[in-house]
């Protein structure tokens, strides 16, 4: 069973097998066949006498049953062999018995294929074995023999004879043991050669299947010995097209018996790839046929990355040299010549590069130095210097092919090389430095004159004491230039300010700070500083300007006492004051809102103004309106209404409203001021009284002017602040085209908190801040193209990691059409920009004060005119009426500038056009023009004009117009004709011309307007002298008065 078995398993795994295996398997299987056919041929010959068919019976039977034995039944190839022999052995002696019990065969036959067959084992085995199994062997064919009758010999011949044939077979076997000891010892030494080596070794067949690998080659791939054998080298292991192509074309030419060199790229059995060198040659077998190859493999993966590095590094270091802005030469120190030169030294010193790399440092330097020495080998104990390792710095005077001479800065350092000793300079053209310095000097001339000239005090203070001062300081403490300097800080302060100054100093704080100064006479006064730390013969110090803000100080007291009246005013006013959202929720409400609501202190806040309204109507109405006029598109205008209160009751309201707006100008709310008329509506008739009237007037008078001086003492203040950022200092950078920092200036390290070594191989974009990288690298693309950028505003990054935002110019610098470096000069403008936001806050805070004062004004000036108007009423005295008309037309005169002013959005000046459109309509209206008898004809321009010329101008229309309405076209002085008063305004440049006229009876002969008794025109020529304007009467077909003034600036 286990023979079939094995038989089985022979024929399915013998695909599998090496070649080794294979023969061994093949001998099986005929061994296998000879034992089947023994037999066969046994009962064959059994009665023949046929020598040829009996010997070729004993040639099967000694082939297939000893190599069936040997192969079959035993695991060592040399125990095989020694079995097989054991085999023949035993075939030797068997068909020695069968000859002699046939007695067909001579002991000559039977003797000669025992010698044969002794002679064979000689040679494939040991002595030993030899000995043993032949001793058996003999004794069993001489028995053989002994028996047969044709045999007579003795007993000693046999004994001799044996010992013969046993010496002889001793020596033979031992000759035959020694030499497979040596094949033994050079198998196990080739073996550790190849075990042992660095390299991998592969041995394929001329199919590409791996007959052999060594460890190396198993650790290179990452497969086992057996995972390799047998298996198909390229597809196993090779890893790209390339590398396939590769190794057919060294197939091809071991096929031809051509060894070759060449490189592979290799997948391990993790996947990974990596490059090898192979060294291959052909194999032979005895025939001298190429049967296969073996191959030295080397792994050269890190000797290709390193060659890839320092091909890179070569690239990087030729293009870093080719693009340096300065002239880069090597020079052979000791033959005094150029051996390399970059681009830029070609266009530095105007020859080309093979003139240049003939000549050597004297050729390119003048003759004689600035001080008459000679400047000839002057170079060279300066390259002795860099030999020895120093980095050698020093000025010097080159010149170019043209004898150009130009001061150069070179850096010297040595070059390494082994054969030869060479140095590396570096040369910049430092005549843009030298007139840079020129220029600082003279800067620094112009910056002292300017200290002196300006209004501000500036010091330098170095550990406390003043060190230097302009003239305007030591004025303003009362002391001479010469008596201030070396005075401490303390002298010339109060002891709180002292200790701010010392603290300050000690944190090195820069920005502005306020201080109180002592003069030298005790006076103490307000002062402003600015301090910037600097340095002041190489030391540190600080220079600090001061500003005396005695008066702007006494300014802000008045506004912030202004804003305490305000306060007060609307705390106490009865008209309620609310704050509402875009939804109609109230966010604020006024004690007298409460009051007029008849709610508690506190109950409006939350609630919605439709629950004060007092029908499903206005609430209808006022949610439309709501809707519409949050857009912020609509012109405020009051309006009267019916609002109920918390017990029910009905009332007659007057509301006043305004935009609430963010900072980007959305609507964010409402400002009302919600006053209670019913009772006002009931008694207004019997309480208002002409001397109420003048009364309010004046009063409303004296609020205006306050008002416009508290405008003009803020627009001052206003100014006085903008000037506070004028001490800034400006910072200064340069880069290359790359953005590599070249240059910045102390304030730009000092701004930004940096050190000159942090700034070392740093890009200009790293000192940007995220939030403006991609505008500030927009930027710079539209600089690498030659535009100038002005004004442009970066936010920086300080080494804190804090945001400095700056605007500056920025400016790009070329050489021969190639762009190479910008300039930029930048302005931290963070402090300003967060005092123009918190301005702006507080200008639009005035916007709403200021519309509200035009708006009350308005109201009180409508108030006066009812006033005048109800006043009117009781008069029966005609000339006493028209007094009351004349002043309640002056009145609406003022009141619809007002009207217009709180209408708009910019105080500063007032479209003067509409404004004279709906004054002539209101006079025409209030004598009772008939426009078919007497036409009011205008032609205006689009003027503009400020509050402090549209008020007098018109007053000054109002005041002609309604003369000629009243007196210009008595009854039946037009006979049929149709009458005209004109109002002509025009604006030439800055001057504006007023008309007046028209084609009444005119003025008497003789009049003199300008001393007349009439109230109107001592009015007309007192705002006339006001405006300091001139004025002129023509005289002719009626009456003609023309105004000329000059317009103000907004």
């Amino acid at each position: 069973m286990n023979l079939v078995k094995n038989i089985r398993q022979f024929f399915v795994l013998q695909y599998k097998l090496n070649p080794q295996e294979r023969d061994l398997g093949l001998s099986r299987i005929f061994s296998f066949l000879g034992i089947l056919l023994v037999p066969f041929f046994t009962i064959l010959t059994w009665n023949t006498h046929d020598l040829f068919q009996f010997t070729c019976l004993v040639i099967f039977m000694f082939s297939f049953l000893s190599t069936f034995l040997g192969s079959y039944f035993f695991e060592n190839i040399k125990n095989n062999i020694t079995h097989i022999l054991f085999a023949h052995y035993i075939a030797i002696t068997l068909f020695a018995i069968f000859v002699a019990y046939r007695q067909q065969f001579s002991i000559d036959y039977s003797f000669a294929l025992t010698i044969l067959f002794f002679c064979f084992s000689v040679i494939l085995t040991s002595p030993r074995q030899i000995v043993f199994y032949y001793s058996i062997v003999f004794a069993a064919g001489a028995i053989a023999l002994s028996a047969s009758d044709e045999l007579q010999i003795s007993a000693s011949f046999l004994i001799s004879f044996y010992a013969i044939f046993l010496l002889l077979g001793y020596f033979a076997a031992r000759y035959k043991a020694m030499i497979q000891e040596k094949l033994v010892y050079n198998e196990r030494l080739y073996r550790t050669l190849v075990n042992n080596m660095n390299e991998g070794i592969i041995k394929v067949d001329l199919y590409e299947r791996i007959e052999l690998v060594n460890e190396r080659y198993c650790e290179l791939v990452g497969y086992s010995q057996q995972e390799l054998i047998g298996k198909n080298a390229p597809e196993m292991l090779v890893a790209d097209a390339e590398s396939h192509k590769a190794l057919r074309e060294a197939a091809q030419l071991r096929r031809e018996g051509i060894a070759s060199d060449y490189e592979l790229r290799l997948r391990k059995k993790t996947g990974e790839l990596f490059w090898t060198r192979m060294s291959g040659a052909p194999t032979y077998n005895n025939e001298g046929k190429v049967v296969g190859s073996i191959g030295i493999i080397t792994d050269i993966t890190q000797s290709k990355k390193e060659k890839k590095e320092l091909q890179q590094n070569e690239e990087k270091y030729r293009t870093i040299v080719e693009n340096a802005p300065d002239a880069i030469v090597v020079i052979d120190v000791d033959n005094e010549v150029f051996v390399d030169v970059n681009q830029n030294a070609v266009d530095f010193f105007g020859y080309s590069k093979k003139e240049l790399l003939e000549l050597g440092p004297d050729d390119v330097s003048p003759a004689f130095k600035q001080d008459g020495k000679t400047s000839q080998g002057g170079a060279k104990a300066q390259m002795a210097k860099a030999l020895k390792g120093e980095n050698v710095v020093f000025e010097t005077v080159h010149k170019n092919k043209k004898n150009e001479e130009f001061p150069c800065e070179v850096r010297v350092v040595r070059f390494p090389d082994e054969r030869r000793n060479l140095v590396r300079a570096s040369i910049s053209n430092i005549s843009e430095r030298k007139k840079a310095e020129q220029d600082l000097l003279e800067s620094e001339e112009r910056f002292r004159s300017l200290v002196e000239s300006i209004f501000q005090g500036v010091v330098i203070s170095y550990e406390g004491k003043i060190v230097e001062s302009n003239e305007t300081f030591a004025k303003m403490f009362g002391y001479s230039r010469k008596q201030i300097i070396q005075m401490t800080t303390k002298e010339l302060t109060t002891k709180e300010s002292a200790k701010k100054i010392i603290k300050y100093a000690k944190e090195k704080y820069e920005g502005v700070y306020e201080l109180t100064g002592v003069k030298k006479n005790g006076e103490k006064f307000e002062l402003e500083a600015s301090a910037k730390n600097t340095k002041y013969k190489g030391k540190n110090a600080r220079i600090i300007a001061f500003r005396d803000i005695t008066e702007r100080k006494k300014a802000e007291e008045a506004l912030r006492e202004s804003e305490e009246k305000y306060r007060k005013l609307v705390e106490t006013i009865p008209s309620g004051l609310e704050h509402i959202d875009t939804k109609g929720k109230i966010l604020y409400a006024s004690p007298s809102l409460h009051k007029i609501y008849e709610y508690e202190d506190g109950e409006l806040i939350g609630k919605e103004v439709f629950d004060m309204l007092a029908s499903d109507e206005h609430r209808k109405k006022f949610r439309k309106k709501l809707a519409k006029v949050k857009k912020g598109t609509s012109v405020p205008k009051p309006y009267t209404g019916l609002n109920v209160t918390k017990t029910g009751k009905v009332i007659d309201i007057e509301v006043d409203w305004n935009y609430r707006r963010d900072k980007e100008g959305s609507v964010i709310g409402f400002t009302s001021v919600i006053t209670d008329i019913s009772d006002r509506k009931k008694v207004e008739e019997e309480r208002l009284r002409a001397n109420v009237a003048e009364l309010a007037a004046k009063k409303m008078k004296k609020e205006i002017q306050e008002r416009t001086k508290a405008e003009k003492e803020l627009r001052q203040s206003e100014e006085r602040y903008r000037d506070l950022f004028e001490n800034a200092s400006d910072m200064i950078q340069s880069a290359d085209a790359k953005g590599n920092i070249l240059y910045v200036n102390k304030a730009w390290k000092e701004t930004l908190g940096y050190l000159d070594k942090d700034l070392k191989n740093k890009n200009i974009f790293e000192m940007i801040h995220p939030d403006s990288l991609n505008h500030s690298m927009m930027a710079f693309e539209k600089i690498a193209k030659g535009e100038n950028i002005n004004d442009l505003e970066v936010e920086f990054k300080t080494k804190s990691g804090r945001k400095i935002l700056a605007r500056g110019n920025v400016s790009s610098k070329f050489e021969n059409g190639k762009f190479i470096s910008s300039r930029g000069i930048f302005r931290d403008i963070t402090e300003r920009k967060k005092a123009e936001d918190q301005l702006k806050s507080s200008l639009r805070e005035k916007d709403v004060l200021l519309q509200e004062v035009h708006h009350r004004v308005k109201n009180n000036l409508q108030v006066i005119s009812s006033i005048l108007n109800l006043q009117s009423s009781y008069v029966k005295d005609e000339k006493t009426h028209a007094v009351l008309r004349e002043s309640q037309n002056r009145i609406k005169s003022m009141s619809f500038i007002h009207e217009s002013l709180y209408q708009e959005t910019d105080f500063s000046k007032i479209d003067f056009s509409e404004y004279i459109v709906n004054l002539s309509n209101n006079l025409a209206h209030s004598y009772g023009l008939n426009g078919d008898l007497v036409e009011l004809k205008l032609d205006v321009d689009n003027v503009l004009l400020s509050l402090d010329q549209a008020i007098p101008c018109g007053l000054i229309i109002n005041e002609l117009v309604s003369n000629a309405l009243k007196y210009a076209f008595p009854v039946n002085h037009l006979n049929g004709k149709k009458g005209n008063v004109q109002v002509i305004v025009k604006e030439n440049k800055k001057d504006v011309k007023v008309s007046i006229g028209d084609n009444g009876i005119g003025m008497p002969n003789g009049f003199d307007y300008q001393n007349t008794e009439t109230l109107g025109l001592q009015l007309v020529m007192s705002l006339v002298e006001q405006l300091n304007g001139k004025i002129e009467l023509k005289n002719k077909n009626g009456t003609e008065f023309n105004i000329i003034f000059q317009r103000q600036n907004s």
